[in-house]
């Protein structure tokens, strides 16, 4: 049919065309539909929709010094099952993209097992900066293993600068073989098996006071004194420790509590109360005010 026969044409003289007689048939059902709709959606000004709050992210390193044996992926695992969203930095990336005011879900730094050395080395200096800012403004820090040596001024016995978030020094656990090994913990005076592999035990700065030795509670800012010792080693050596850095809170082990099955499997280990996996999630929850 074409466009101009007569069948399609309106008979209406109104300037509007056949759409005044739309309008006509419309006009009952859209009156009925104004006197139904409730009073608060017609008032003015209408409030406008809040937007979604944004879910929290955990930034974790992968790159250089991060072990192959899925340590990155095991540290974002540990801070998904605590409820965050995770993205990945490698030791170059622009800050910009991550820390700052314009990115306030960012909430939490995790630094996996792996070549301590390595990562401090590695990571350019405007990163380690975002890092400190971000937890002296209220975020956090989790360091397993090597983040644990990273954490402090210098990284274990080296000349190699840290991060210096812990007013202490960390040093190689040298009691038992630098090896893949299941050790005896007693973490918040419980007693627990966990993986552990060449990792630090920490102790406090030359002329400072010994870290405190209570089991919960909260902390706030300030020294080495209110760091506290949350798991030790069998000959009472500090194995984990928590505190304050500036308006945020930092959380390191020497041991390996985010370890999978695999690892243990692998290197024939046996485990008699399996994987540490609460102690790991209850690290990130702690660092993040939970």
């Amino acid at each position: 049919m074409r466009l101009n026969s007569p069948a399609v044409l309106t008979t209406s003289r109104s300037p509007l065309g056949s759409w005044s007689g739309v309008a006509f048939l419309l006009a009952p059902v859209l009156l009925s539909a104004v006197s139904l709709a409730p009073a608060a959606a017609l008032a003015w000004p209408w409030t406008p929709l809040r937007p979604a709050p944004l879910q929290p992210v955990a930034l974790v390193y992968r790159g250089p010094g991060a072990c192959e044996e899925n340590c990155s992926e095991l540290a974002a695992l540990m801070a998904q099952k605590a409820g965050l969203r995770t993205v990945f930095v490698g030791p170059h990336d622009d800050p910009r993209l991550f820390f700052g005011p314009e990115h306030p879900e960012t909430r939490l730094w995790i630094q996996p097992g792996g070549k301590s050395t390595t990562v401090a080395e590695t990571m350019d200096s405007t990163l380690k900066d975002a890092i400190r800012e971000l937890v002296r403004g209220g975020g956090g820090y989790v360091g397993f293993c090597a983040g644990g040596f990273f954490a402090t001024a210098k990284v274990g016995q080296s000349q190699v600068d840290g991060l210096g978030l812990v007013p202490g020094e960390s040093e190689l656990y040298a009691q038992v073989p630098d090896d893949a090994i299941v050790l005896p913990l007693k973490w918040s005076g419980t007693p627990r098996q966990i993986y552990w592999e060449g990792g630090p035990y920490f102790r406090p700065a030359v002329g400072r006071q010994g870290f405190g030795a209570r089991f919960g509670g909260d902390v706030s800012s300030g020294g080495a004194n209110e760091f506290e010792t949350t798991a030790t080693y069998a000959d009472g050596s500090v194995a984990s420790l928590r505190g304050p850095y500036g308006q945020g809170r930092v959380y390191v082990t020497g041991a390996h509590p985010e370890a999978s099955n695999e690892w243990r499997n692998y290197n024939h280990l046996a485990d008699s109360d399996g994987v540490d996996f609460d102690l790991a999630v209850g690290m990130i929850q702690w660092a993040q005010g939970l």
